[in-house]
């Protein structure tokens, strides 16, 4: 009787996932993409992955990945879990298969962990800053950073190694001296609240959300963070 219980449902199973699959790929076709990364003709050195590259342009990326990564040793410390793969798209539309148009550069965290970049982000403080959210990926988990974790302090933890200048601390301060009011990054409930607004005003959000973290960081473990974050704790009485 058991053994029939078992076949029955092995067959449901194997029936199902197909349905699943497809499901999944009409709601997240990038993140589906990046799963079958493997099986999508890719080329691939190491973690990284491409089509249409030049040598010189491979080798430029190898080097920006070198000085992201080690810009993120420095700060995650002994939380410094890497694990990743970066997707380099030759063409836009490409890019678009594995990534939400008009950005520069994306994390899909699902089932692993995927940096999609093109051309005009082979940057270092671009690739640092995506590197920085599959290490809190591969330290709380998909459904802890998903469901735990505002954006804000997502962002503003990747921003930590994120050194372009409009961004930088220093900057922020003589612009709120010069009269600039910092949003109120920390009652956004939700990507859509941080990443509302023209692109002058998202920006804004990005360098308050630095600046918090960058204070925070000050007073507070991220070492104890995490550990709260993995121990139970709702971010709030982590946070705090």
């Amino acid at each position: 009787m058991k053994r029939k219980t078992v076949v029955r449902s092995i067959f449901f199973i194997l029936l199902f996932l197909p349905v699943i699959a497809i499901a999944h790929f009409i709601v997240f076709p990038q993140e589906t993409r990046c799963i079958l990364l493997p099986f999508s003709g890719f080329s691939s050195s190491g973690n990284l992955y491409y089509k249409n590259i030049t040598a010189e342009k491979l080798h430029a990326l190898q080097e920006v990945k070198a000085v992201a990564e080690k810009r993120n040793a420095i700060f995650w410390k002994e939380n410094f879990m890497l694990d990743y793969k970066i997707v380099y798209c030759n063409t836009e539309k490409d890019f678009e298969k594995y990534a939400a148009p008009l950005v520069p550069a994306a994390t899909n965290l699902k089932m692993g962990a995927y940096i999609i970049i093109k051309d005009e982000s082979i940057d270092e403080d671009i690739i640092a800053h995506e590197m920085s959210h599959t290490i809190l990926y591969r330290n709380i988990g998909w459904y802890k950073r998903t469901f735990k974790i505002p954006t804000w302090f997502d962002e503003g933890l990747a921003m930590q190694v994120d050194e372009r200048n409009y961004y930088s601390i220093d900057s922020l301060l003589a612009k709120q001296k010069a009269g600039l009011k910092l949003p109120a990054v920390t009652k956004f409930k939700s990507a859509a609240d941080f990443l509302s607004g023209d692109h002058e005003t998202v920006m804004l959000n990005y360098a308050a959300a630095k600046h918090i973290i960058h204070e925070w960081l000050k007073t507070h473990s991220l070492k104890k963070f995490i550990n709260d974050i993995n121990n139970g704790y709702d971010f709030e009485n982590a946070y705090r």
